[in-house]
């Protein structure tokens, strides 16, 4: 004789007749029936859906399209570093010696050299300051320190981006403001004529992440030196080139 157990989707199921089964032995032939009663339609009360729907189909929860755009006030705003700059690429064609990308006044000297028998390393230590004025008529402001041969510096220079194209407006602002690095050397006898190689764009990479500077002025034995700049923009003066 076999004995027939019924199970249904309303008591614990299988789960719970072979709980069963385990606890007692069982002598005679077991066959587990199972059966379920399901509405011919089920209406969904949740989703305030009243769209019938059709016994063991799932309808997933309505969601937006993958493919929808989201207005543009929706969308997050980017950091500065994400800033796309759209200002189309001019070529500099004669553009270089009539019109660099930022002109300034530089000076910076052996201030401390006096001191260098209390602390021998003030004999080389370069201070100084710049101001510069871009293509753009944004003006910037910043100390220097380095180490340098001893003597002083004073030069009204010029200075392009290392680049065939003229820079954009965001872009000459990041490379003037903020850390950069340069090496100076000045043919010094009174009347001085400089040139430096100035790293700018400090963290990135390539040509355009460089530049070079040319000036004319005084110099009194400040013949090399090697820089570090810390400049601050200051606002516009309304001039541009």
């Amino acid at each position: 004789m076999a004995t027939f157990l019924l199970t249904g989707s309303g008591v614990p199921g299988r789960t719970y007749i072979a709980h069963r089964l385990a606890d007692h032995p069982v002598t005679e032939p077991v066959v587990l029936v199972q059966f379920r009663v399901e509405a011919t339609s089920l209406t969904s009360q949740h989703r305030g859906d009243p769209k019938a729907r059709q016994p063991r189909i799932s309808h997933p929860l309505q969601m937006a399209s993958p493919h929808r755009t989201a207005p543009i006030s929706n969308q997050p705003r980017r950091s500065a570093a994400w800033r796309v700059d759209y200002e189309k690429a001019v070529s500099r064609g004669g553009d270089w010696i009539t019109n660099p990308d930022w002109v300034g006044i530089d000076v910076s000297g052996t201030w401390l050299a006096p001191l260098a028998p209390f602390f021998p390393p003030l004999a080389v230590l370069s201070l100084g300051g710049q101001l510069v004025v871009d293509r753009y008529g944004d003006a910037y402001i910043g100390p220097q320190v380095g180490i340098s041969v001893p003597g002083a510096l004073a030069v009204a220079d010029a200075g392009w981006v290392w680049e065939s194209t003229i820079p954009s407006h965001s872009y000459l602002n990041t490379f003037i403001s903020g850390f950069s690095v340069s090496g100076q050397v000045a043919a010094a006898a009174g009347i001085a004529v400089s040139g430096s190689i100035i790293y700018g764009n400090a963290g990135h990479w390539g040509t355009s992440a460089f530049g070079f500077q040319v000036g004319i002025g005084y110099a009194g034995g400040h013949t090399a030196s090697a820089q570090a700049s810390w400049m601050f923009g200051i606002g516009g003066i309304g001039v541009k080139w």
